[in-house]
């Protein structure tokens, strides 16, 4: 059996698996694990939230999981790979809703959108508060995978010089620079955009913190579209709210939903968003394409797409 545990999940996107099992699989829906028929899965279509050990050991049919998620640092990974279960991500089906985020963020703060919202507010009519451009600016971005390398070819287009960093310093297509992250210090006082595209792993997690905020020039730009684990929330905070950075973009965090008592709520200059960044009208079929693909190679006896990596942890 196919069990499709997904939110987002329409009658036309199951019609689409079944569809393509040809009947070979039953397909059913589940809005949570809550029923006893998921005993009877083989393959699992998940977000994974909210799973546990015990949610996987009322499955013990279960071969495979397909997560609608480009990461895999919410699940019991450990047990997974103890019972052989194979785990594969959406990585790279998100690149251009998420290079779409970055630019929508970078251009809000360029253009100085968030002072012009305040205009209209007050109903003032101010024509001296100057936007600057993207053109000629030095976009640094953490992360030269699939969406970093998207977001740099993008910037091209706005004439942006693209440093990036990664584990090693390796080449990455259209970055003009890239350097490994313990050189992070030496790059990062270059940037008027930062932009944090990792995975959370053991090297990443609070990667960003007081220190590395203070190398940044009082006019960059922090965007962490990313993990909520890459960067101290309240370090950022702070050097927004003391002037040391211009502005700062956050749609991933440390607790999520964000708690109402949060002080990130209301302060000045940061750009909020729901961890929306990839979420758009498409996001779903998008994760089922490369569902359906993995499907064909599963009953083919094929490797799988975006198999999970342990050791790296992503």
């Amino acid at each position: 059996m196919i069990l499709i545990q997904h939110a987002d999940a329409t009658q036309r996107h199951l019609d689409r698996v079944r569809n393509a099992c040809e009947g070979r699989y039953e397909v059913l829906w589940a809005q949570d694990f809550d029923t006893d028929r998921i005993r009877e899965a083989e393959i699992l279509f998940t977000y994974g939230k909210g799973m546990t050990v015990e949610t996987f050991q009322r499955m013990p049919k279960l071969k495979w999981v397909q997560l609608s998620a480009t990461g895999f640092d919410h699940m019991p990974k450990k047990y997974i790979l103890d019972q052989g279960i194979w785990m594969t991500s959406v990585k790279g089906s998100h690149v251009e809703p998420i290079a779409e985020y970055a630019f929508s963020c970078m251009l809000y703060f360029t253009r100085r959108m968030d002072e012009f919202i305040q205009l209209q507010k007050q109903s003032r009519w101010d024509r001296t508060c100057f936007p600057s451009e993207l053109s000629g600016k030095t976009l640094v971005i953490l992360g030269t995978g699939h969406i970093g390398s998207e977001i740099a070819r993008k910037a091209e287009v706005f004439s942006m010089k693209t440093v990036g960093l990664n584990r090693r310093g390796t080449a990455a297509p259209f970055f003009q620079e890239t350097f490994p992250l313990d050189k992070l210090e030496t790059v990062v006082g270059q940037a008027d955009y930062l932009i944090l595209a990792l995975p959370l792993t053991e090297q990443t997690d609070q990667l960003i913190g007081d220190t590395e905020l203070g190398w940044l020039k009082r006019e960059a730009v922090v965007i962490n579209l990313g993990r909520g684990e890459l960067m101290e929330e309240e370090a950022a905070r702070r050097a927004l709210e003391a002037g040391r950075i211009r502005g700062l973009a956050l749609d991933v965090f440390h607790q999520e939903p964000l708690p109402k008592e949060s002080p990130l709520w209301g302060t000045p200059r940061l750009l909020l968003t729901p961890h929306m960044a990839a979420k758009t009208d498409r996001f779903l079929d998008r994760c089922l394409d490369i569902f359906l693909e993995n499907y064909q190679r599963y009953i083919m006896g094929e490797k799988l797409r975006n198999l999970a990596d342990y050791q790296q942890g992503y």
